[in-house]
């Protein structure tokens, strides 16, 4: 059994490494800010823009907490009515750091040709194709945890600033909250399942059951979950 002066050092030595790993969030965070505003260190911004600097550190970061809650570190995540494929290309890749946080490695290309911008990781695990001639999002690949936190922030994004249609229903499964787009979601996702051997009458009976279950409790995620291990 440890002595209290044992006690002591083991809390102390966890509040040490808290502590310095909050630290080095604060030092990255930093980085990323300068990579925003272009510069290596704040001596380099103009007058105006280092009271911008700081002014976002201060309003984002709280001082031995981090990141406040819901803070995007200045990304802008609402609509733009004029973002074109090279703004949105060009942006991505001028916040790659931030987007590809949770990727393995750390970094994705971002291409735009022709209207149609790519978005791929270098792990290969997905790509996104972002069709400003059609105005759609489409996706293919599943990434795995964590690489699928990024790819839901890419797509988080995407979305938020174009209001383009989603053609992969996948990517939609959050944001379900009626019957008639559960029933959507499951019909397509059953039939990718199950192919050939496709039921209509046993599908219909299954979205039923789980559609009345989630009027019922309100929480349209949990039937997404129970079909998924249907």
């Amino acid at each position: 059994m440890k002595k209290f002066t044992e006690w002591v050092g083991v809390i102390r030595q966890a509040e040490l490494n808290e502590a310095s790993e909050l630290q080095k969030s604060y030092q990255d965070y930093f980085k990323r800010k300068l990579d925003k505003f272009g510069a290596k260190s704040p001596a380099e911004l103009s007058e105006d823009d280092k009271k911008k600097f700081f002014n976002e550190i201060t309003t984002e970061w709280e001082k031995g907490k981090g990141l406040k809650d819901g803070v995007k570190e200045g990304i802008d995540f609402n609509i733009n009515e004029s973002e074109t494929a090279d703004s949105l290309a060009n942006f991505l890749n001028k916040e790659q750091k931030h987007f590809a946080a949770f990727l393995k490695p750390k970094n994705m290309s971002v291409s735009n040709s022709g209207g149609v911008v790519t978005i791929k990781p270098a792990s290969g695990s997905f790509t996104i194709t972002v069709d400003f001639n059609k105005s759609t999002i489409d996706s293919t690949g599943k990434p795995p945890h964590p690489e699928s936190v990024s790819y839901v922030e890419i797509i988080t994004y995407i979305k938020g600033r174009t209001k383009f249609k989603v053609l992969n229903e996948s990517i939609d499964e959050a944001e379900i909250k009626s019957a008639e787009e559960f029933k959507k979601f499951a019909e397509d996702k059953l039939k990718k399942v199950h192919g050939d051997n496709y039921d209509e009458a046993k599908a219909a009976e299954v979205i039923k059951g789980l559609s009345d279950e989630a009027e019922k409790s309100g929480d349209w995620g949990a039937a997404v979950g129970k079909l998924n291990k249907a």
